[in-house]
């Protein structure tokens, strides 16, 4: 554990200076046909901007490795879905909520941020997974929450134009929603003072009471 945050802060660093989005915007979403969210594994590399390119790779990847499909890469679904990444210190969570064909679940995955001694390299282990996770409220109320906090088409969230350097743990949290051939891509520092990332992250913390679960937000 040691060895392990010696390398935390430059990895955080890395994940946490960026300063654009991607939305993909064809049609308007109406009514609840949908699902959820994830992210991150990066290198111990000497960098100081990441693009969202990049953080598109690291969702690609941490996506394989908890074994669900990368959401910007689903295709003509018309699934309903939206997922939720948040790393915690050393860990790092992912809520995915989505909606088939009329009928709504939820999971999420755990995994640990672990360091190669040999190639420096941080990588993620899954370490733990819930499924078919029920809301407190019901479905209806987390319907109403998504749609209500603009989980829709035009997406409304913005990236942050300029971001602070982080301070120590902040880590980042990760917000990713597609519906038909829309997708879109929104991530913060967890300590931002923009009114977006305030927004994501009170919805983060609803849902993260609706499922008791714990996201680290």
């Amino acid at each position: 554990m040691g060895s392990r945050k010696l390398f935390l802060p430059m990895f955080i660093f890395l994940v946490g200076c960026t300063s654009s989005a991607t939305t993909n915007q064809n049609t308007t979403l109406t009514t609840p046909d949908g699902s959820v969210l994830v992210s991150h594994e990066t290198k111990n590399e000497q960098k100081s901007d990441i693009n969202v390119g990049a953080i598109e790779e690291i969702l690609k990847k941490d996506s394989k490795t908890f074994g669900i499909e990368n959401l910007k890469e689903k295709g003509n679904s018309s699934d309903f879905e939206i997922r939720i990444w948040s790393d915690d210190v050393t860990l790092l969570h992912c809520l995915l909520i989505s909606n088939k064909d009329g009928k709504w679940n939820a999971s999420m995955f755990t995994g640990d941020m672990m360091l190669n001694r040999r190639t420096g390299y941080l990588y993620l282990k899954k370490t733990k997974s819930l499924k078919n996770l029920s809301p407190k409220s019901g479905w209806k109320e987390v319907s109403d929450i998504l749609f209500s906090n603009g989980i829709t088409f035009p997406f409304l969230y913005k990236i942050d134009d300029v971001n602070k350097p982080p301070e120590p743990d902040e880590g980042l949290v990760k917000l990713e929603f597609r519906s038909e051939k829309q997708y879109g891509l929104v991530f913060y520092q967890k300590f931002s003072d923009s009114d977006n990332a305030k927004k994501v992250i009170k919805l983060f913390r609803r849902l993260q009471d609706e499922f008791s679960i714990v996201l680290g937000c």
